[in-house]
């Protein structure tokens, strides 16, 4: 949409609202949980709005409860993770030739290097930062410089523990708040203010644009294709309902086992079948014909089961014999045995569990047996799987390779090293076993770069 004045700023209040520099008002309403704006008293007086995520302020916890219950989704996940961080951290240069792009590792800074492995082992590293994009479609981690300027401390914040403050006047996200259990909060009443949570810590917000060096800030990280401008979406938001399908069917079938019945067959007796069954003299007997009857019963239950239950009784036959009373001129009620067909709707169940599957994997946009994923299609053979590896690496991984590295540039940056020495990910390409035994190759740091 062609705007009139784009140097004018335009506010996005809440991603349900844009405002239009033309004057005109914009309203939609997704389908999905809706950010909600509650009220902070700090300090002072002084008001901070922070932005809910979801309903009930809860909408992180929300999507991994339902990913902890799915069967598939966890595993693409960890997939696609792998396969993004590679063979982890690397510094290259890059340098044209004859119009070609050549990019060419070299060998990491020893000190900046042993500085990425003791973050990694006090406070998490690219995996953390890939797991929550992934995930949540965001990721908070803290940067803390040192006297110097030098940012010294990267810690991965959960997506979860994180709220952005309401946007200022200039449409920037001022801080982020740091809390442990943001749903338990949603629901305070109005007596019991948000100053109360004493263990509420308020974090600034990265700012680019900032004249001189913040010395303690969180940054927000996200592939900002949907949702926003506060928290922005997973990609495979969209297959919510489908993953809660997926997760309802084993239920059912396991509440089947646990709680159906298994009958097979439906035997009718007379109501005086037992009374007839019975010898005269116990017939005649008035006080113990009730114990007479049960005894009966119990016997006849017991040659049923013996004529009919187990594999060695498989296709025999009932005959059973029908009387005529002579004087009323009708049969005498007999006894009668009905097969049962129990239909648990377990081959639909099935064929829907198989569609949600699909859904959920499509939606990751990941082919399958790269997940290690049996989808019930034909065997893929060794040379699909590394073409169909070597592929989605090579076009689905810079974008989230970029996002991820960012603050670790940032923080190479603070180190003064040199600014034409770039950070990314090492690909991990596969191959034959005859050209490498391991079935991989990796880009080898050249010897003579320093």
């Amino acid at each position: 949409m062609a705007r009139n004045a784009p140097e004018k700023f335009i506010k996005y209040d809440d991603d349900d609202i844009m405002l239009l520099d033309g004057g005109g008002l914009l309203y939609f309403e997704p389908k999905r949980q809706k950010v909600i704006h509650s009220t902070y008293h700090a300090g002072g007086g002084t008001e901070k709005e922070i932005v809910f995520w979801g309903d009930d302020n809860s909408l992180p916890e929300y999507r991994e409860a339902l990913l902890c219950e799915n069967n598939i989704v966890p595993q693409i996940i960890r997939a696609k993770r792998d396969i993004i961080l590679g063979g982890g951290l690397m510094t290259y240069k890059e340098h044209f030739e004859k119009g070609k792009r050549i990019v060419e590792e070299v060998k990491m800074d020893a000190d900046f290097s042993d500085w990425l492995e003791e973050q990694e082992e006090l406070h998490g590293g690219p995996t953390e930062l890939a797991d929550d994009l992934l995930k949540h479609g965001n990721f908070f981690p803290q940067c803390i410089r040192d006297s110097d300027g030098k940012i010294k401390t990267i810690k991965p914040h959960m997506a979860r523990c994180v709220r952005a403050r309401k946007q200022n006047n200039q449409g920037i996200v001022p801080s982020y708040f740091l809390h442990g259990q943001w749903g338990s909060i949603s629901k305070l009443s109005d007596k019991q203010r948000l100053s109360e949570v004493k263990s509420l810590i308020e974090i600034d917000a990265y700012n680019p644009a900032a004249k001189k060096p913040q010395p303690n800030f969180i940054m927000h990280g996200a592939d900002r294709l949907l949702g926003g401008p506060y928290y922005f979406e997973p990609h495979y938001t969209g297959s919510e309902m489908w993953m809660k399908v997926a997760n309802a069917i084993p239920v059912f079938h396991f509440s089947n086992l646990e709680n159906g019945f298994n009958i097979r067959y439906l035997i009718k007796v007379p109501e005086d079948y037992f009374m007839r069954s019975l010898a005269q003299s116990k017939r005649e007997d008035k006080d113990n014909l009730h114990q007479h009857i049960r005894a009966a019963k119990q016997s006849f239950k017991e040659r049923v089961n013996k004529f009919l239950a187990g594999m060695r009784n498989a296709g025999r036959g009932l005959i059973v014999t029908k009387h005529f009373y002579k004087h009323l001129q009708k049969e005498w009620p007999e006894l009668e045995i009905v097969p049962l067909e129990v239909d648990l709707k377990d081959e639909a169940m099935l064929k829907l569990y198989e569609s949600s599957n699909q859904a959920s994997t499509s939606a990751h946009g990941i082919p399958p047996v790269l997940a290690g994923l049996a989808t019930g299609a034909k065997m893929t053979s060794g040379n699909e799987i590394r073409n169909l590896y070597n592929f989605w690496q090579i076009t689905a991984t810079p974008q989230p390779r970029k996002i991820i590295s960012r603050p670790y540039r940032l923080a190479w940056l603070s180190w003064n090293k040199p600014r034409d020495i770039k950070l990314g990910f090492r690909n991990i390409e596969l191959t034959t076993t005859d050209k490498n035994p391991s079935g991989h190759s990796e880009p080898q740091i050249n010897p003579d770069a320093v």
